[in-house]
């Protein structure tokens, strides 16, 4: 491993345990205030992000998962959150989701507005006829037909699909 990677690593370490220590500094404060119903709001807000970091990790894909945590800390003007509902080991696919997911946001990037923080949840659940879908929700509509035509073009996935409601979903399957 070299010398900036794991300068990197230390340094998003570093932020994830200062966050968590503000989590736990907030509990504190509201102890303190004997304010028992926003302690309880906090905790259960906290183990449910250790939930997810949990179930993520269980898929065993070390690409992906290092992808989707180190995502914000390397991307100011995204804020990404995920969902995995989905509990199978899916090993065989870590690399080619990961190239995938990359490949999908390097084409979001050309048409956001990049002084802007832009919302996505990306989720990972199972699939009728596939092995596990993955769909992104944003949170502006991108309904332009050239973002839409790039991503079929250049995403060479199964089943990928656009909806548009509150907002953009963009979903594709794996087999």
């Amino acid at each position: 491993m070299n010398t900036v990677k794991r300068e990197v690593d230390l340094h998003f370490l570093q932020h994830y345990r200062h966050d968590l220590m503000n989590e736990l500094q907030i509990i504190l404060g509201f102890l303190q205030m004997n304010n028992e119903e926003q302690v309880n709001n906090k905790l259960n807000e906290v183990l449910t992000q250790l939930e997810c970091e949990r179930k993520l990790l269980a898929l065993y894909m070390p690409k992906f998962a290092y992808w989707i945590l180190m995502f914000n800390h390397m991307n100011s003007e995204f804020n990404l959150k995920y969902n995995i509902n989905i509990e199978t080991p899916l090993k065989k696919f870590d690399e080619q989701l990961t190239n995938d997911c990359k490949k999908f946001f390097d084409i979001v990037y050309k048409y956001v507005d990049i002084a802007k923080t832009h919302s996505f949840t990306v989720s990972l659940k199972p699939s009728s006829k596939d092995i596990f879908k993955v769909s992104f929700e944003i949170n502006h509509l991108l309904q332009d037909k050239e973002f839409q035509a790039i991503c079929h073009n250049k995403l060479q996935v199964r089943n990928l699909n656009f909806e548009h409601k509150e907002q953009l979903i963009c979903e594709w399957t794996y087999r």
